[in-house]
């Protein structure tokens, strides 16, 4: 008896582990609020008042955009921050633009 009950807990919390809900939308997928730009960190070149990068309005899109966009210093509202990772272990930067 003692045997089933040890082994029952540990199932019991993996099966109240799993009924949990799951957000409904994750963060990855969420497009952001404003006027914010994401890009693969790696891949931001500043030269004078330009900022190339693989510009996307999501970061969903910024995982996946190999195109170069440049930016104007002058459109940043805020300079670049970290925004997180990609599923593929790609760093990501953010601005904000006026």
């Amino acid at each position: 008896m003692k045997k089933t009950l040890i082994l029952a807990l540990p199932l019991a919390a993996l099966v109240a582990a799993c009924a949990t809900p799951a957000p409904s939308a994750s963060p990855r997928n969420q497009v952001a609020a404003g006027n914010t730009q994401y890009c693969k960190k790696d891949r931001l070149f500043t030269e004078g008042d330009k900022l190339t990068c693989t510009w996307s309005a999501s970061i969903s899109d910024a995982c996946e955009n190999n195109n170069l966009t440049t930016l104007s210093q002058a459109s940043v509202a805020s300079p670049a921050t970290s925004a997180g990772r990609c599923g593929n272990g790609q760093w990501l930067v953010m601005v904000t633009t006026k």
